[in-house]
């Protein structure tokens, strides 16, 4: 079995992700192509394609990306997660609605869907596993990731975080301006320029169109870029024809030299969109399950989820988009309505601001999330790191050395019928930290579960000290047992000593 690696470029932790594999479908002007992608090892499997002809009725348009989806779901037969990014000619022929004629068309086919456009799934793939992916090549840097086709789209980062603001280009549809640039510079009156032959005479003209839309890409920054990422995609990304020549790009070299920006040119792979669409949707999917355990913590529960230091700050990245690292009052007011939460923004902001600097960082973000989680009676975790590092700090005031650790799974009906005993059961023992493991709540959280701890059946149940040792193991949902077992290890540990199995 591949071993995930903790951290693979803006990716924090590959073992905090909920899946290891998710299906990448990257919709062209023409064709349709799709492949499973496995997280750990970026391994894009055989994939699937299909050609089909879109139209200027989006009415048809849409119904013809409905059946190619679906039959896209029945060759592979994927029904999980699925990561779907399409370019904006496609986007154009499907209306303004062109994410959600998607998200429906995978309705009860797919566990989860994320939509996204090509530049987002060139970020993606190339800050995680492409040849960006080194931290000398976005952190604490504001990065632009173009991708270079027919079209030329844009996506922005800042320190490895989608930036979501209007700055420089993309306070304009660069879209339409670069389609405008282009038909001007072939000498074409179209909504939608196809890629010139290389060999034609339009070739050259298009080129310095790219060259000149680019430079004046990065002078829009003002100096604020310090990166900008050249993505070939499509027929430009085929070894051969259409390979563009870095050494002709002579005006983006000069605004980038003076703006004091880097440039650099992507090295093309097979399947690099479906890869970067596979992980931009597995990133999102964890973004949608932590904002999920946020709510619990503003209504102040008594079982919360304890997340692992990656797990907060990926969740922080996600409040955070303006991308500039503090959480200003009118993003807490967008992540209050997202999650559905009636809480005044300004006090949570007071609450959260312990500096009182009018904004909220990252580490003031944890500090209050730990401040509630050690409150809780019980504790739900999806995150072996999380476990880790419950493991490894000292026991908050009124807490014995004790850890009482569960493990279920979301299919176990089992442990969903224990889940009441286990909550009224912390209340008994108030010295006790009761701890309730997802077992398949991530990827580390299944090696956690299935190699280090070996469970077989669950409920699963065991004792650890702070510190990791552990003092008793048991199968089962008995309650008359846990009690029975827990008394003993309280007393061992009263006396210091382990407790046979």
């Amino acid at each position: 079995a591949v071993v995930a690696r903790e951290r693979r470029g803006i990716l924090r932790s590959v073992k905090d992700l909920p899946k290891k594999e998710a299906l990448g479908i990257e919709l062209r002007r023409t064709s349709a192509h799709a492949a499973a992608v496995s997280v750990a090892d970026s391994r894009v499997h055989d994939g699937y394609r299909v050609k089909y002809e879109l139209c200027t009725d989006i009415t048809k348009n849409r119904e013809t990306i409905r059946n190619v989806l679906k039959d896209i779901m029945a060759q592979t037969s994927w029904k999980g997660v699925v990561g779907v990014t399409m370019s904006r000619i496609v986007a154009d022929g499907l209306g303004q609605e062109h994410k959600q004629v998607v998200i429906d068309a995978l309705q009860g086919l797919a566990s989860f869907v994320h939509v996204m456009n090509i530049s987002a799934a060139g970020a993606y793939y190339e800050l995680i596993s492409g040849s960006n992916a080194d931290e000398a090549s976005w952190k604490d840097k504001l990065v632009l990731v173009t991708t270079l086709g027919s079209d030329i789209e844009m996506s922005l980062l800042n320190d490895g975080r989608r930036a979501m603001e209007c700055r420089g280009p993309l306070c304009k549809d660069s879209v339409l301006e670069w389609r405008q640039a282009a038909s001007q510079a072939v000498g074409e009156d179209s909504a939608a320029p196809t890629l010139p032959s290389e060999e034609g005479p339009k070739w050259a003209a298009w080129i310095n169109a790219v060259d000149d839309f680019l430079s004046r890409a990065v002078s829009d920054f003002s100096g604020d870029l310090d990166r900008i990422i050249v993505m070939p995609t499509c027929k430009m990304a085929r070894p051969g024809a259409f390979q563009v020549d870095h050494a002709k790009f002579t005006g983006l070299a000069s605004s980038a030299s003076e703006h004091g920006c880097e440039v650099a040119f992507s090295s093309p792979k097979d399947g690099q969109l479906m890869e970067g669409a596979a992980l931009c949707a597995l990133t999102e999917l964890q973004t949608v399950q932590l904002m999920r355990s946020w709510k619990p913590v503003l209504r102040e529960a008594k079982s919360l989820q304890a997340l692992s230091d990656s797990q907060i700050r990926a969740f922080f990245d996600r409040l955070d988009t303006s991308g500039d690292g503090d959480l200003e009052l009118a993003e807490l007011v967008d992540a209050l309505h997202l999650i559905g939460v009636s809480k005044d923004p300004e006090t949570l902001r007071l609450e959260l601001d312990k500096n009182d600097k009018g904004s909220v960082c990252v580490d003031e973000f944890v500090d209050w999330w730990m401040e509630h989680v050690n409150k809780a009676k019980v504790i739900t975790l999806t995150s072996s790191g999380a476990w880790q590092e419950l493991l490894d700090r000292a026991p908050p005031p009124g807490y014995s050395q004790l850890v009482l650790l569960i493990v279920t799974f979301t299919f176990c009906r089992s442990c969903r019928a224990f889940e009441p005993k286990f909550r009224q059961l912390a209340e008994e023992y108030p010295t006790v930290r009761f701890v309730n493991m997802i077992g398949n709540g991530t990827i580390g959280a299944m090696e956690l579960c299935t190699q280090r701890l070996a469970v077989k059946a669950s409920p699963a149940f065991f004792v650890f000290r702070r510190g990791g040792e552990m003092l008793a193991q048991w199968v089962g949902k008995n309650p008359a047992t846990l009690k029975q077992r827990l008394e003993e290890c309280l007393e061992a540990d009263a006396a210091g000593e382990s407790v046979a199995a």
